[in-house]
């Protein structure tokens, strides 16, 4: 099962960064198979760290000085 669910990650992976080009080389879906994994883990790990964080303030974000223009 596991197996499964990981070639087919990853088959949707290698089609999706293939569609995208850089303005000098390309970008090679499969090349990048591992890179492209561990930055996406990367993100979810960061999203639930945040929602925890959040949640742990009653919800409230937090505003930065100067970056007002970037809050929804």
């Amino acid at each position: 099962m596991f197996i499964e669910n990981y070639n087919v990650k990853s088959d949707c992976f290698v089609k999706q960064y293939g569609l995208h080009k850089e303005s000098i080389t390309d970008i090679n879906g499969f090349k990048k198979l591992g890179e492209n994994i561990t930055n996406i883990a990367g993100l979810e790990i960061g999203r639930r760290a945040y929602m925890k964080n959040l949640e742990s303030i009653s919800g409230e974000d937090i505003i930065l000085d100067g970056y007002y223009e970037f809050t929804d």
